[in-house]
């Protein structure tokens, strides 16, 4: 059996069309073999059937005949009637006449004497009867040879024509092949010639193709649009990437700046302090010591914010009640006393939050000093918690974000403010992804700012 597949395999062709062809000359072969097959059984029974019919019609019109002929023992006449009927008769061998005993009486090729058991020739026999008593038989011996020649010669030229139609079959198998793989030929063409410059690839197919092979076409095509946008998304990916380790690289070297014009700038700040007590009753001192005061106490913002974005956060995780973080953040308010903040719950002010509660304040406060600068009067916190999310949506009605810059305000450095360094939402995005939860700015509110936080809530429970 192994030996059979190796061999089929060794004979099929490689080629798809060779191999349609080839299928339709062979089952053009075997649907020749079983016509033939059935049309010679057929006609075969046909004959036999045909000879038992003749002898029955011939014996019918005779057997009177015979029958005289033998009582008057006329053997001249009886030989002439089975020799007239032997000519009449295809496929007919020879006709005996039997007496009752079984006794030869003559035969239609004068052998006298009745043939030896011969598989080639089948006996019918019937019975000569003078009104109810039985006078002789009349044995007819039909030669199957005679017959089975009869049918080769018709199954001849069957065969002959069923090998024309093989032929034709075969041409036709060839160019249904070439119908059917053109399509296929002409896109493995146009693939081979394919540039990734070209994306995404457009083919075309001849008007015959196949649904199969247009769907592998769109197949393809679709697969090099995605292949674009891959490779797009890859190349700004890779900009982004160099972009953030030139900003990282920026932050490191501005933090290390920093670091060193604090204690200088702090030392001023002590300098002016204790001057305020010797200048108390000099209002153009005062004057200049707010100014000061107020550039050195910026300069000291900026300067913690560079910090505080170049040093790795630290996560140390609390349970905490919603109630304790909205008295928190409205104390930074308080403490501002330049915004007012409207805070909603949606859920129990006790339920409680795991997670670092230090952080989402100072998260909150950057936002609020944010909206200070934007010139915003009113910040409004919605909170509610899931069993397995914190969501915190924070509205202001000030300036708001260009449709531009929503993309970008999360980056290091980027600010739409004169005097921003850009750094804190940026710090917000760090704070968050420490505690894997993430920060993002809605476009569609027009009023002003809206960010949307969300952070794992951590266990579920009340105190």
């Amino acid at each position: 059996m192994k030996r059979l597949k190796n061999l089929i395999l060794r004979i099929t062709p490689k080629s798809f069309s060779k191999r349609i062809a080839l299928l339709v000359a062979v089952l053009a072969f075997f649907t020749m073999l079983i016509n033939i097959l059935i049309v010679f059984l057929f006609e075969y029974s046909n004959d036999s059937k045909n000879a038992q019919y003749s002898i029955d019609s011939q014996f019918s019109i005779m057997k009177k005949d015979v029958s005289e002929a033998i009582i008057t023992d006329d053997i001249y006449s009886l030989y002439t009637m089975i020799s007239e009927v032997s000519k009449n008769i295809d496929h007919i061998d020879n006709i005996i006449v039997f007496d009752p005993q079984g006794n030869y009486i003559t035969d239609a090729k004068v052998l006298r004497k009745p043939p030896q058991e011969d598989n080639r020739l089948t006996k019918i026999e019937k019975e000569v009867n003078a009104g109810v008593s039985p006078v002789g038989v009349i044995a007819f011996y039909i030669d199957k040879r005679s017959i089975l020649i009869d049918v080769l010669g018709k199954v001849e030229y069957l065969a002959i024509s069923n090998t024309i139609i093989i032929l034709l079959g075969a041409l036709a198998g060839i160019y249904l092949s070439k119908m059917l793989t053109s399509p296929l030929t002409t896109l493995h063409a146009q693939l081979s010639q394919v540039n990734v410059l070209d994306l995404p690839f457009k083919f075309s197919l001849p008007a015959y193709s196949s649904s199969e092979t247009c769907q592998l076409k769109e197949i393809i095509e679709d697969l090099s649009c995605r292949l674009k946008e891959s490779l797009e998304k890859i190349s700004h990916q890779q900009k982004e990437m160099s972009r953030s380790e030139r900003l990282a690289y920026l932050g490191t070297m501005s933090a290390g700046l920093a670091h060193e014009l604090k204690n200088p700038i702090m030392s001023i700040n002590l300098v002016i302090d204790s001057m305020v007590q010797d200048n108390a009753n000099d209002p153009q001192f005062l004057e200049d010591y707010k100014i000061v005061k107020s550039q050195a106490d910026k300069l000291v913002y900026r300067i913690n914010e560079f910090l505080e974005y170049s040093k790795p956060v630290k996560i140390e995780k609390t349970a905490f009640s919603l109630f304790s973080l909205a008295s928190q953040i409205k104390q930074q308010s308080y403490s501002e006393k330049l915004i007012e903040i409207d805070m909603k719950f949606d859920i129990p002010e006790d339920k409680i939050v795991f997670s670092d509660l230090e952080k989402i304040v100072q998260l909150c406060q950057i936002m609020l000093h944010n909206s200070i600068q934007a010139n915003a009067s009113q910040a409004n916190i919605a909170m509610t918690v899931t069993d397995d999310n914190f969501r915190m949506v924070y509205t202001d009605n000030g300036k708001g974000f260009a449709d531009a810059d929503i993309s970008k305000i999360m980056l290091p450095f980027y600010s739409t403010k004169k005097e921003g360094v850009g750094l804190g939402l940026a710090i917000c995005s760090t704070i968050l992804d420490a505690i894997d939860g993430q920060i993002e700015a809605d476009p569609s509110y027009k009023s002003g700012a809206c960010f949307i936080i969300v952070f794992p809530a951590g266990e579920n429970q009340q105190l």
